[in-house]
């Protein structure tokens, strides 16, 4: 997805768009990702951390936006304004007495790129208190993109810039998400790709590698979504070029599409992210609901 208290991999301060793919059969990045989401779709998450023996909810949901020139509130009073079909993927985690809200909107095709990030938000709060926001836009031009930010961190002066980024660039809330996209996922999977890093800790651009090279089982899962509760998934593996040392991070997707939830039929749900493993903390899911209309 993606988000505890490790900042998540500057991640989970850590979306995403451009691509740059390649896969053994060498596809193009326009190539390999597409469009595979329903109007709606809603993943919860059982969440524990070992280190601290925490228990916690990850929730995710994904909302189409099809018209055009479409109103986007990523929160209150951040509205992105004219922007093309797309998507807006929000989550919240709770763990730990933190609470991590954010939001991110992507067109889902410019030119020739899909999903391309337009604007994110991210809030961090402490037993109930602010500790920081961050509202994030995007823009480009024939090269690079930029990452305009303003960083408002509790009890210190605002923080505001821009990043330049080297195409392919995604944003670094939820690209867990993006990856679903990828039509190309299999053992031999690898792309990189580009993201702005502002958290209070670091301000920075990262080149990040998901690479997957082979499959497990992943049990304990919902057993109206998978039979038996398990789910042959795609392990791949997330890097960055500058490491967070002791920390690493898989993600899990599912290598069959769900096309029935509770025996109802939906439209077939790609590389479902059916786990987690960042560091110390595994995220585990726990429901699934959708809807196309």
């Amino acid at each position: 997805m993606k988000k505890t208290v490790l900042c998540l991999f500057l991640v989970l301060t850590v979306c995403v768009a451009c691509i740059a793919l390649s896969a053994c059969n060498n596809a193009t990045p326009q190539g390999q990702l597409g469009n595979y989401f329903s109007k709606y779709e809603k993943y919860v998450y059982d969440v524990y951390d070992s280190k601290t023996s925490s228990n916690g909810i990850y929730e995710l949901e994904i909302k189409a936006f099809t018209e055009e020139k479409n109103t986007v509130e990523l929160s209150s009073g951040f509205t992105l304004e004219n922007q093309t079909a797309g998507h807006l993927i929000t989550s919240k985690l709770t763990i730990n007495d933190y609470t991590y809200v954010t939001a991110c909107y992507y067109a889902n095709v410019s030119g020739n790129t899909y999903y391309l990030p337009k604007g994110s938000y991210k809030l961090v709060e402490k037993g109930g208190n602010k500790q920081y926001d961050l509202k994030t836009t995007y823009s480009s031009d024939s090269k690079k993109g930029y990452a305009d930010y303003v960083l408002s961190e509790t009890g210190k002066d605002q923080q505001k810039g821009s990043l330049e980024l080297k195409t392919p660039y995604y944003d670094n809330l939820e690209f867990y998400t993006m990856l679903r996209g990828a039509s190309t996922m299999d053992s031999g999977f690898s792309m990189s790709y580009n993201v702005a890093i502002v958290a209070p800790n670091e301000i920075n651009t990262a080149t990040i590698s998901a690479s997957c090279s082979s499959t497990e089982k992943v049990n304990g899962l919902p057993t109206n979504v998978f039979a038996d509760g398990q789910a042959e998934s795609y392990k791949v593996t997330i890097s960055r070029s500058t490491k967070v040392a002791g920390i690493s991070y898989t993600v899990y997707y599912a290598k069959s599409s769900v096309k029935k939830i509770d025996d109802v039929d939906v439209r077939p749900l790609v590389r479902i992210i059916t786990k987690i493993v960042e560091g110390d903390v595994t995220y585990t899911l726990k429901s699934v609901s959708a809807s196309n209309v």
